[in-house]
């Protein structure tokens, strides 16, 4: 209930914002448009995530549907730019080529966010550590994969240049509550969800990570045929 008015109070400024953005000169409008919609998507997910929540004790089949890896790739680094543009650099690896999966639409964003999110923190870390300049930069890649078990599958591989892990933290991090944040920063469901989610999509996720150095997530999914 509290989450919920949270999310309604933020829906009237967000309205108003829009009016105020169509009045504007067609040259700012433009921008401020993109940035609009980003929130817009975002809001859309929350109250997703939140109606979802609501309904975890209930059978309800997940919604899947044909989705473009492309797309949600780009829409989720375009979202890392905008709130973290200054700190870190993004580079993308990917065709023109549509890559079609079936899946839920909120849950590849929130698997997406979410490793990107703790790559970003994991190179937050490393730059306080060494306390001098480090390179921050968060690779996201799309390739084609064929898996003898699951058949064809497409995989988002997102590497970094942060802090890294040993093989133990790599060992627990699908465990619900089991994070490497302070208690103030995390409560560590996030990568737990992120591996229910992949699971739920006949996926699976390969996590590769050297102290000091960076971690590499590679996330497969079966391509839709």
């Amino acid at each position: 209930h509290d989450f919920n008015n949270i999310l309604m109070g933020i829906t009237g400024p967000v309205s108003l914002l829009h009016k105020e953005i169509v009045n504007l000169a067609p040259d700012k409008a433009s921008q401020l448009e993109k940035y609009f919609v980003l929130i817009k998507n975002s809001f859309d997910s929350a109250v997703d995530i939140l109606n979802r929540l609501r309904s975890l004790n209930q059978k309800k089949n997940n919604s899947f549907t044909q989705i473009d890896l492309n797309t949600a790739v780009d829409e989720i680094a375009q979202i890392c730019k905008t709130a973290y543009g200054k700190k870190i650099t993004i580079t993308i690896n990917m065709d023109n080529k549509k890559k079609f999966i079936c899946g839920d639409s909120t849950s590849i964003m929130q698997i997406l966010l979410n490793v990107c999110i703790n790559a970003i923190h994991a190179m937050t870390i490393m730059r306080d550590k060494e306390k001098s300049p480090h390179d921050n930069i968060l690779s996201i890649d799309i390739l084609e994969k064929y898996d003898e078990n699951k058949g064809r599958m497409f995989g988002v591989i997102i590497t970094d240049t942060g802090v890294g892990m040993d093989e133990e933290t790599i060992k627990n991090l699908g465990k619900p509550f089991f994070t490497t944040k302070d208690a103030n920063t995390g409560t560590g469901l996030g990568l737990a969800m992120v591996f229910h989610l992949i699971e739920e999509m006949n996926g699976y996720i390969h996590i590769e990570s050297t102290p000091g150095k960076g971690s590499r997530f590679e996330i497969y999914l079966p391509a839709l045929n």
